[in-house]
């Protein structure tokens, strides 16, 4: 028999599945199930088991008469035909979401190969929740996605995340694929997402569009949070966005940005990895410290564990930090310390900025950490 009984279902959440499952369905059989939420909400289908006739495509294109399928109508952004929506094979499909708080799903078996069917859940979802604005992000790791990942996302839709971590942490973003429309014309004027507050791990553009050349793709915030924000125009074609994942770093990130960080108030800034492992011999690592008018920066290390440099003192093939009494290298120089330096001593700027720049050397050690923070002149 068809779980439940094939008819009416009036619930905010609830399960179906095919008949006898998860033994055998039975030949020539067919289950409809009429699913309606409350008002103002959509239906979200997460398959949890699909077996039906194996080797056929999942959109069941190419199936033989007598396969078994499921027909699911008023499917949301699927890109065809809302109504005509069907899955066949042995791949499990990824959620479906409806186009309002109803949605009908039908499963038919023929006369030919039979198998165990499928299981699924449903439950009524807050439509707003797929394409957030601003939402908060804030547990060490997790997930999140364009409208109907994998499947195609609508038009005009302007969705928002905000990942957030604790003070001293970073935040890893990790996109594994993209597949956005590409604008004949300005780079990346139609749909896109824009990771802010960040910097990567490739030379990418402030905006992502079209696909990526070289996936997986990573960020890293500059601070403890960093922003997301993804945007279709009002052309409804067929992509199918993105899916992304984070997690919180209680270190530095192993890279460090070609630009530099600004930085203000108090806090810590460290070598790449500190202190989970060796920082990494890269690119230099800069930041500029600005404290209010009227007051200067005083800056600490904490810890300073450098490579051991046989060539004369910080040398530029040794591993070093220098200090700059202002907001650029060219500003007048207020140590360079690499290991075996005198590195205790609190170091403070003239005026109201403090240039710092790490330089990683053709060996790689700890690293350092310090703290700044402003004091009044």
């Amino acid at each position: 028999a068809c779980t439940p009984p094939g008819g009416s279902i009036n619930a905010t959440s609830g399960h179906i599945s095919s008949p006898n499952f998860p033994d055998n369905y039975d030949p020539s059989r067919i289950c409809t199930w009429n699913i309606t939420v409350p008002g103002g909400k959509i239906i979200k289908l997460t398959f949890l088991n699909f077996t039906l006739v194996a080797g056929e495509n999942d959109d069941c294109a190419g199936a033989a008469a007598d396969s078994a399928r499921v027909f699911i109508t008023n499917v949301a952004s699927h890109g065809g035909n809302p109504n005509d929506f069907k899955i066949c094979g042995q791949k499990l499909p990824p959620p479906v979401y409806s186009e309002g708080n109803f949605i009908q799903v039908r499963f038919e078996s023929r006369t030919g190969l039979l198998n165990k069917g499928f299981n699924a859940t449903f439950e009524a979802i807050d439509g707003d929740s797929l394409c957030p604005a601003d939402m908060i992000l804030d547990e060490t790791s997790g997930s999140f996605s364009s409208p109907f990942n994998p499947r195609n996302y609508p038009f005009n839709q302007t969705c928002s995340w905000n990942i957030t971590g604790k003070q001293g942490y970073r935040v890893e973003l990790t996109i594994p694929d993209y597949n956005l429309q590409r604008c004949d014309g300005a780079a990346c004027s139609c749909d896109y997402m824009e990771v802010q507050n960040s910097f990567s791990d490739k030379a990418l553009p402030g905006k992502l569009c079209g696909t990526p050349r070289f996936p997986p793709v990573k960020f890293y915030s500059l601070h403890e949070s960093l922003r997301v924000v993804f945007v279709s125009d009002d052309t409804n074609m067929d992509y199918d966005g993105f899916g992304a994942t984070y997690k919180l770093l209680n270190y530095s990130p192993p890279i460090c940005p070609k630009e530099t960080i600004p930085l203000s108030g108090s806090g810590k800034i460290s070598s790449t990895n500190y202190p989970k492992s060796n920082y990494t011999a890269s690119r230099n690592c800069t930041w500029i410290i600005t404290a209010p008018a009227d007051n200067i920066v005083n800056f600490t290390f904490t810890d300073f564990v450098l490579s051991e440099c046989s060539a004369s003192p910080c040398s530029d093939s040794c591993s070093y930090v220098e200090l700059y009494d202002g907001g650029s290298t060219s500003s007048p120089s207020l140590g360079r310390f690499c290991q075996g330096s005198s590195w205790n001593e609190p170091q403070l700027s003239t005026g109201n900025q403090m240039f710092v720049m790490f330089h990683p050397g053709q060996t790689v050690d700890r690293g350092f950490e310090a703290k700044y923070e402003y004091t009044r002149t």
